[in-house]
């Protein structure tokens, strides 16, 4: 699990889109950063670095920054991110400490880190000098091959209240802060998820975006050719948390036939279930609207406090329950009876909708969408 596959990957699947840029600029696209970065990393290793050793980065940002950085994990080496505005001699005491036999440092702080620099410090290349100019006339190298807990990144504090100090952040550490990241920003389709979506249209797959951001269930609907669903989501005007669909969003999925499945478990009874069934009918029409009667299942402490802070009904029951017996349980929701005849489908009838329209709202459309996407 190295790093650099990522942007080896994206250099193959879309060489042509900007990938570095400065001010409105832009600097390259990702397959010309991704074979700079193999050169780089050839370079590197041809220099006697063996997996896992470290390289020192000390420069201010910039697009050569990041290449130089991916560089390093390409290869197969953990990087030593220093501060640029770190004293000549913190410098020197960082590169010592971490053992960083190279050092690709801005032409700016060259001067301070050859006055401090160790022993141990075998090169310093200028980034944007004639000899970083070399590295890229190296032969390109295949992503060095590497685990989720091998080091990546050695990255040390100012040493404000004393000597710097090093946190060392593995592969997995930080594939796991970038997926953070991304589910928080929702940045949209990758381009494995574009291709998710036409292989699942290819392979008569029904697309469910209950589970996707906004961006990304937008981006996904608009470019499938089959309509697409939400097994089991909540307007967001009826319900504001991230899970819940925005009004425009449901509206963007019922324009191509897709179907919003109301979700049960935010309702403590059959007629406030119904009045948000109410609500998406009279927003995008009785053919695109459907039920999700989940009953829920909570195996730990863990999973009811993680859903506790979303919803009351599992707050209570994260106090009420006696968490010494720590087996799966079925909360006390209305989902398990919802479709029982005297429930559901009685009181869409005292609302004088027509049998039809209850059919297509307790299954008849989700059968539609299947018939055509398996079609």
């Amino acid at each position: 699990m190295n790093l650099a596959l990522w942007l080896d990957r994206a250099g193959r699947e879309d060489a042509q889109r900007p990938a570095l840029g400065l001010g409105v600029r832009v600097m390259r696209t990702y397959g010309d950063t991704a074979k700079r970065v193999a050169r780089i990393a050839g370079a590197l290793q041809s220099l006697g670095l063996k997996p896992g050793e470290r390289v020192a980065i000390v420069s201010k940002n910039s697009p050569d920054y990041l290449e130089a950085l991916y560089a390093t994990w390409h290869a197969g080496l953990a990087a030593v991110p220093a501060n640029a505005k770190l004293h000549g001699a913190e410098l020197g005491y960082i590169l010592e400490h971490s053992g960083a036999r190279v050092c690709l440092a801005s032409a700016d702080v060259e001067g301070a880190i050859a006055a401090h620099a160790p022993q141990s410090l075998e090169r310093l290349i200028v980034i944007g000098g004639k000899e970083y100019e070399r590295l890229l006339s190296a032969d390109p190298v295949d992503v060095a091959e590497r685990r989720a807990d091998d080091l990546a990144w050695l990255f040390y504090t100012s040493g404000t209240t004393g000597r710097p100090k090093g946190a060392m952040l593995t592969h997995g550490v930080l594939a796991a802060a970038s997926f953070a990241y991304a589910s928080e920003v929702d940045s949209g389709l990758t381009s494995l998820g574009r291709q998710a979506v036409k292989r699942m249209n290819r392979l008569g797959i029904v697309i469910d975006l209950s589970h996707a951001g906004d961006r990304t269930a937008l981006e996904a609907l608009e470019l499938s050719e089959q309509p697409v669903i939400f097994s089991h989501s909540t307007s967001r005007t009826l319900f504001n948390r991230p899970r819940s669909a925005p009004d425009p969003l449901i509206v963007a999925a019922a324009k191509k036939g897709g179907v919003i499945c109301q979700d049960v478990r935010a309702n403590t009874s059959v007629a406030e279930y119904v009045d948000w069934v109410d609500y998406c009918v009279k927003l995008v029409g009785v053919d695109h609207i459907g039920v999700a009667a989940q009953d829920d299942f909570h195996r730990s402490y863990k999973d009811t406090k993680r859903i506790a802070p979303y919803l009351p009904s599992y707050a209570a029951e994260l106090k009420q329950r006696d968490w010494s017996d720590d087996r799966v349980i079925r909360r006390n929701g209305i989902g398990a009876k919802l479709l029982d005849r005297d429930n559901l489908a009685a009181e869409f009838k005292r609302r004088s909708y027509s049998d039809e329209a209850i059919g297509k709202i307790l299954g008849g459309n989700m059968m539609r969408v299947i018939r055509r996407v398996l079609h």
